[in-house]
């Protein structure tokens, strides 16, 4: 009997439709790969995988470290991690993910937002990506104008030191409601608050993290 078999006995085996999300104003664009596919109004994208694997994260070796330090080790160099964190998301933890990924020296950067929500033997993932259009940049270079100017961030010795704050702070999204990253939030808020799991798949084994505490 194979592994799905043993899981879910004469239930159906765990597909992408396992997993829903609220998709009012998405454009579907069918499935690719078996990924679910939408495309958002003012550019990007948002899909839906499923993994049919163990997941591939820190669960079996405690010294693998945390969540975020696993990612960390992970990103390719330009890139950066914006948010991380452990949540709980209809009843399974999940992990949130934002990260900024360079497309080049001096070009766009992608926001990329990503919940995983992992099973002992296979996971899901919704993904969402929105990249700089226009002037890149702007938001950066509007908020270090304002931190210099009012102390938050100061040079010396030609050595910039940001007291504090970050451009990529979720405080700043109000003012760049057309910023990309403010949209991945976005995003990223509808999917968290909208995801179901088809509740035979959430009576399978739970994924392991020695750092998490069960909710169930």
């Amino acid at each position: 009997m194979s592994l799905f078999g043993k899981l879910f006995g004469s239930a159906p085996p765990p597909t992408v439709d396992g997993v829903t999300i609220d998709v009012s104003g998405y454009s579907y664009q069918g499935v690719h790969q078996g990924a679910r596919i939408w495309h958002l109004p003012a550019g990007g994208g948002v899909v839906i995988y499923f993994f049919p694997v163990q997941p591939n994260l820190p669960g079996r070796d405690a010294r693998v470290g945390t969540v975020r330090s696993f990612y960390e080790h992970l990103c390719a160099q330009g890139n950066r991690i914006v948010e991380c964190r452990e949540q709980t998301v209809d009843g399974i933890r999940c992990i949130h993910l934002v990260m900024g990924c360079a497309s080049g020296q001096g070009r766009a950067t992608t926001y990329v937002g990503s919940l995983t929500i992992p099973f002992k033997d296979f996971s899901f993932v919704v993904k969402t990506q929105i990249q700089e259009g226009g002037m890149t940049g702007l938001r950066e270079a509007i908020l270090l104008d304002q931190a210099l100017a009012d102390g938050t961030a100061t040079v010396t010795d030609g050595k910039l030191t940001m007291h504090g704050w970050h451009p990529d702070d979720e405080r700043f999204d109000a003012q760049f409601p057309e910023h990309p990253l403010t949209q991945v939030r976005q995003v990223m808020r509808s999917i968290t608050a909208s995801v179901r799991i088809d509740p035979q798949i959430r009576q399978a084994p739970a994924f392991a993290h020695p750092n998490w505490q069960p909710d169930r």
